[in-house]
């Protein structure tokens, strides 16, 4: 099982947060990082983020890993309610696609204004777009 690892960078001026992670998600470590985001003095409500997440292997997740990782961001909903941004996660495999969809789903309620995305191009698109539809998805 490779680790997993984080990194967060802000934009310089506040506009986007790019998350990256690699290594096997698991219930495991998954707070730490979002702490450390939340704590970061850039961090403010409805910034939108773009998750990279092309290099985390997700595949090795069940249903019920994914429902209590929703129960992870649970904790974290009511400050990130506040003024919701749009968040943009890529992935690198159609089964990690369905897999987020699947943790999308469940937590439908806590993000708002949430995609997945195999193309990190149309992933930051929408995220230029504010979190809504673009051309070329009409």
């Amino acid at each position: 099982m490779a680790a997993l690892e984080w990194s967060a960078n802000f934009a310089e001026d506040g506009s986007l947060l790019t998350l990256s992670a690699t290594g096997d998600l698991g219930r495991e470590g998954l707070c730490e990082p979002i702490d450390a985001v939340l704590a970061h003095k850039s961090w403010r409500p409805g910034i939108p983020t773009l998750c990279d997440f092309r290099l985390l292997n997700i595949f090795k997740l069940s249903a019920q890993d994914i429902e209590q990782l929703v129960e992870v961001h649970r904790r974290y909903s009511r400050l990130l309610q506040k003024n919701p941004g749009p968040i943009a996660v890529v992935v690198a495999k159609v089964v990690d696609y369905g897999l987020v969809r699947m943790w999308e789903l469940f937590a439908n309620d806590m993000f708002p204004v949430f995609k997945v995305f195999l193309r990190m191009e149309e992933a930051q698109e929408w995220l230029r777009a504010g979190g809504r539809e673009t051309a070329e998805e009409t």
